[in-house]
């Protein structure tokens, strides 16, 4: 199993439009053998996220709508927080579609009262033997950290594999 991260912050304003992103090593700074694209972008009404993985993917290929413990296997993961907090909120999508999501108070400090289940999410994917496409769509409405013009927030995506 591999761990990829990528983190970079998001100024909110009315020019942002998408942030694009590759990983070219995991966590260790060993290279790749495979490629992988993404971005993670904001419009007025949703954040929406993706990636394309140039490898088999290894995934529950009947889950699907919220499922817990996708991390377990292969995932993308977006963590979203405030700058100035330490509260963040966890979206992960599987190469089949299947999502979750979770919101803690800290690190590894699950917040149970924000927790969901069944928000208006809409996911696309795209598995085949060889790559995996996969994004999510998320409404504002959904997110616990406040999505505000001239505001900062963090975002770190992750890739299990």
């Amino acid at each position: 199993m591999q761990v990829l991260r990528f983190s970079h912050p998001i100024f909110c304003s009315s020019a942002f439009k998408s942030i694009p992103w590759k990983f070219e090593s995991d966590w260790n700074g060993s290279a790749l053998d495979f490629q992988v694209t993404g971005y993670i972008a904001l419009d007025p009404e949703h954040l929406c996220f993706g990636c394309r993985v140039q490898k088999s993917p290894d995934a529950d290929s009947s889950a699907v709508g919220f499922t817990a413990g996708l991390w377990e296997r292969d995932v993308v993961e977006v963590f979203l927080g405030d700058d100035d907090g330490t509260a963040y909120q966890e979206f992960n999508l599987s190469p089949y579609g299947a999502w979750g999501s979770a919101r803690f108070a800290a690190y590894l400090q699950h917040d149970a009262a924000h927790t969901f289940t069944e928000p208006d999410v809409e996911t696309f994917s795209d598995a085949r033997e060889t790559h995996w496409c996969a994004a999510m769509k998320v409404p504002l409405s959904q997110l616990s950290v406040s999505v505000q013009r001239e505001r900062t927030l963090r975002a770190n995506m992750t890739l299990i594999v």
